[in-house]
């Protein structure tokens, strides 16, 4: 059996190269298990050993819990934890298709255990229950799961019998539990809901509880991200032409900038794509599957042929956005993410977390709708299937929005 560090390390790495993996995805798995792995050497371990692995997995996925992370961390963790144990068995199908190892659990068997023995039971029986009303084993899935995380926040609240639990400490854990669940909130709270009308139609609890359960979360309405024109001139003009990376990144942004492409069709776009004579750019969208024809402006043309000619490997072959080393294969979305985030906060500073390439795409629709372009044109010139995806740039358009709004007069004047 494998326990050596390095060893291990260099194994996983041999093992996640031959799936069909990101080198994102890579590094992220790399990283976790350098961290478990120095966590054992502070501890003074000198090599890797089951016993550790099982107590750091226990620790770490209950300090998740209390902190009411996402799942997909919890199945990370496992996942990771999982690749070093099939690392050190030798044990490499397993990692390969896609980590069906024998520790993985599921969040809701981790939060049942953690459950006393009365809410095991009444879980128990819950599953009985809706498995005789012929619910779909899908749904007592979805419900036993949800119905075991609310428990577990509400035993850390309130460690008690069900049978004693007060409705300000339903609504108490409610609070945790829209937290928690805060994406598709109402949805989820079916599950618990069911539970405690169950509790009280059996006789369990003396009051119907499940009315606290019938609250709908409040429609969010996320912020509308996009530059403005001032912004991507700061951009553009804090970048250094003579490195071949931010040359290429000025060329990306100014092609967004002036025709409005989405991040992917841009990464995409070919050398045969553009018609420099007939001065456009034929693609077809790789969301909607639609053919559109995009004007190359006299401007994006210069910056084109000027990267074309002068920056991009003359070897490259078909891309126009390729790395600077062979095989000159097309950039990556997540290269050119890190690439932009960077000049983002040097320039513009932290307040612009979350801004995406997107926003530059944003803000063409911005400026067409505040240049009274007509719904359904800007609609053709993103390349949108609906007139309700113009509503963002609308949206955004905050001058115009106070000039729609209505005069207030003083009250009683």
């Amino acid at each position: 059996m494998i326990t050596n560090f390095d060893e291990l390390l260099c194994n996983a790495e041999q093992i996640l190269s031959k799936r069909s993996l990101s080198p994102v995805t890579i590094d992220q798995y790399l990283a976790g298990m350098r961290q478990i792995f120095k966590i054992a050497r502070a501890l003074g371990h000198q090599s890797c050993s089951h016993e550790f692995l099982m107590h750091y997995l226990q620790t770490r996925e209950n300090y998740y819990l209390f902190s009411c992370v996402g799942k997909a961390r919890i199945q990370t963790l496992y996942r990771t934890v999982g690749l070093i144990v099939n690392t050190m068995a030798g044990d490499f199908s397993k990692c390969l298709n896609p980590f069906d190892f024998e520790l993985y659990r599921t969040t809701a068997t981790s939060n049942i255990d953690r459950l006393s023995v009365d809410g095991q039971q009444a879980i128990r029986e819950f599953v009985a229950h809706l498995a005789s009303r012929q619910v779909s084993e899908s749904c007592i899935k979805s419900y036993k799961y949800r119905t075991a995380l609310f428990l577990t926040l509400l035993q850390k609240s309130s460690p008690k019998e069900l049978a004693l639990v007060s409705p300000q400490e339903i609504i108490d854990a409610l609070s945790k539990f829209c937290v928690r669940e805060k994406n598709g909130f109402s949805k989820s709270l079916y599950g618990p809901k069911l539970f405690f009308k169950w509790l009280f139609d059996i006789g369990v609890l003396d009051k119907n509880l499940s009315v606290l359960f019938r609250v709908k979360a409040p429609r969010h309405y996320p912020e509308v991200k996009s530059f403005s024109s001032e912004e991507i001139t700061k951009l553009l003009a804090a970048l250094d032409k003579a490195d071949y990376n931010e040359s290429l990144l000025f060329t990306f942004i100014s092609l967004i900038q002036s025709t409005g492409l989405r991040k992917t069709d841009a990464i995409n776009l070919t050398v045969q794509q553009i018609d420099w004579a007939g001065r456009k750019i034929s693609i077809c969208q790789s969301k909607t599957g639609r053919a559109v024809q995009l004007p190359l402006t006299d401007s994006l043309a210069a910056v084109l042929s000027w990267f074309l000619l002068h920056k991009r490997p003359t070897l490259a072959q078909q891309y126009v956005f390729v790395d600077d080393f062979r095989p000159y294969a097309a950039k990556t979305a997540a290269a050119l993410n890190r690439q932009f985030a960077k000049l983002k906060h040097r320039v513009l500073g932290h307040r612009y977390y979350g801004y995406g390439f997107h926003a530059i795409r944003r803000s063409v629709g911005t400026r067409l709708h505040e240049k009274e372009t007509p719904n359904y044109l800007i609609t053709e010139i993103l390349g949108h299937t609906s007139l309700q995806s113009v509503r963002p740039y609308i949206r955004a358009d905050l001058e115009h929005l106070r000039e729609c709004c209505l005069p207030i007069s003083l009250i009683g004047g």
